[in-house]
This record gives structure tokens, sequence and C-alpha cells, in this order.
């Protein structure tokens, strides 16, 4: 059964952002300006919800660790960009 917000009434949009990824140089990028990855989040539940994030350059980079907190039926989520670790 997949993980959507049928089951889970979160939304989660990932897209990377710079292709192919620049490995030599993107701890020196800015996430606000040149995002590596955008994950986006909405709840879609009837319940507060306090999400943990991970994203990782496998075999490259330590786990980058995010936690958020999402209001019930929120509309707008929260996106979150990222670079360096």
């Amino acid at each position: 059964m997949p993980l959507g917000p049928e089951t889970t009434g979160l939304r989660v949009v990932t897209t990377i952002r710079l292709q192919p990824i620049p490995t030599g140089v993107y701890h020196l990028l800015d996430p606000e300006i040149d995002p590596l990855l955008t994950v986006a989040v909405k709840n879609e539940s009837h319940e507060p919800r306090r999400v943990c994030v991970t994203a990782h350059i496998e075999g490259l980079s330590a786990r980058a660790i995010k936690t958020i907190e999402l209001l019930r039926m929120d509309k707008v989520g929260q996106t979150i960009n990222w670079c360096r670790r």
C-alpha cells in the first residue's frame, strides 16, 4: 500500500533541482539560492503533525535531518531547501 495523503494525511513532493549534481562543489552552494533538493510537505489530516525529513547523497554526504511542525489541514505546508552536509 503506498504511503500517501489517503493513508498518512501527508502530501510530500521531492524535487532534485540541480542535474547533474555538482558533487565537487555541492558543499559550497547556498540552499536558498541553488538548492540541490527541495522537499515540500503538506498536512492534509485533521491533526497537527511533527515530521522528520532526512536527505543525503549516497556515498558522499552525511544525513541532513530537519524536523518540522505542520498545522492541521495546512494548505500551504513547508518547503525545505537542501545543499550542504
